[in-house]
């Protein structure tokens, strides 16, 4: 029998390496051994702990959205599309999921994310009380799109120009006024 606080571990540095993963091959498929590889764990500890890579792909994305939304929380209504800016850039993914949500005609998808696109348009809603429903959600996707296009562009230009982290920082710190801007001009 494994010992109780090994076996955390690994099932912990599972988890973290399926959303490194996840991150950085965005659309890209990727198995159970490059997974555990990435871990420094055996393969058959997936199958263990989570049954196999979908479960462990659910689990991670379950409590990586969590903690994303606690981020989104903790930078209060008024900075939640300057959070969402932020989180984007350090997890791609996230911006996947979103344009996802946002464009999709149907609007399914993770749980968290709509969560976040809702307080997103709520607190358009409360901003902006003259505006219709149907005008909150068009603002709302242009906002997110905004901020997508954003994430976008600095990752282009950082990969293009090989901008150093002071470039990179004054970039960012413009385009979080555009997106305050954005959130609260009439």
């Amino acid at each position: 029998m494994p010992d109780v606080p090994e076996a955390r571990d690994a099932r912990l540095l599972l988890l973290d390496a399926a959303r490194r993963l996840a991150g950085e091959k965005a659309g890209k498929p990727f198995g159970v051994r490059e997974v555990a590889r990435t871990a420094g764990v055996n393969h058959a500890l997936v199958y263990r702990y989570f049954g196999s890579l979908e479960g462990l792909l659910e689990e991670a994305t379950a409590d990586r959205d969590a903690m994303m939304l606690r981020l989104l929380d903790e930078a209060g209504t008024d900075g939640i599309l300057t959070a969402l800016f932020d989180v984007a850039l350090e997890q791609p993914h996230v911006a996947t999921h979103l344009a996802e949500l946002t464009f999709s005609p149907r609007r399914e998808g993770l749980a968290q994310q709509t969560v976040l696109l809702r307080r997103i348009r709520d607190r358009v809603a409360e901003l902006h009380p003259d505006l219709s429903a149907e005008e909150v959600a068009s603002r709302t996707t242009s906002l997110i799109a905004s901020a997508l296009g954003y994430v976008l562009y600095e990752s282009l230009l950082a990969a293009a120009l090989e901008w150093d982290a002071s470039d990179r920082a004054q970039m960012r710190a413009f385009h979080r006024e555009q997106l305050r801007a954005l959130l609260i001009e009439p």
